[in-house]
């Protein structure tokens, strides 16, 4: 027989070989999964920042205060800017910025995201009385000279296909960058 010797793959080997493929792919595809599904999250994060940008760089050109908006039922963040006139009870009033080079709004409609705190300096805005309902729109303000309110968002993603550590992320807004860094546990002001 020592001249009947082929040259193939055992069954054995291609099962080896199949048995190899499954489970690189038992591992790849849960974890590509749950990328896809942070994208609409990672979205949102940078939609925000860029937002902040214009709004900054709006506050800093016009020389007026402009209130960032969180709209939790449209699901809308914008921005707009103080004017010169006030309301009738004394406080400054806002309208809509009306350029066609900044972007004044975004919607995160997509990004199934639940806001759980938004902490304005230490108070929470969202919670401010015990047995209030959740506040409809929180706003926060960027200043002329280039600074914000110093701002926690804690935030769970309700993608179902993220594990429950996966679902909770917090939105830390330096007040001299006015950039959300994010983080992958809730924060709590100092």
């Amino acid at each position: 027989m020592s001249g009947s010797h082929k040259q193939a793959f055992t069954f054995l080997e291609i099962m080896i070989g199949l048995v190899i493929i499954g489970l690189l792919a038992s591992i790849t595809i849960p974890n590509l999964r749950s990328l896809m599904k942070k994208d609409e999250h990672q979205i949102f994060v940078s939609n925000l920042n860029s937002l902040l940008s214009a709004a900054l760089d709006n506050a800093v050109y016009s020389e007026k205060i402009n209130r960032v908006i969180f709209d939790f039922i449209n699901k809308k963040v914008s921005i707009e800017q103080q004017t010169e006139k006030k309301l009738p009870s004394g406080q400054m009033q806002f309208e809509d910025i009306d350029s066609q080079y900044t972007q004044s709004s975004f919607d995160f409609a997509k990004a199934d995201l639940e806001f759980i705190n938004f902490f304005i300096d230490t108070k929470d805005e969202m919670n401010l009385s015990v047995g209030q309902a959740k506040k409809e729109k929180v706003w926060f303000y960027i200043l002329p000279d280039g600074t914000a309110q110093p701002v926690i968002l804690n935030i769970i993603d309700m993608s179902e296909q993220l594990s429950e550590e996966e679902r909770k992320f917090s939105l830390v807004l330096n007040p001299f960058t006015i950039q959300f860094k994010e983080y992958e546990k809730f924060m709590q002001p100092a």
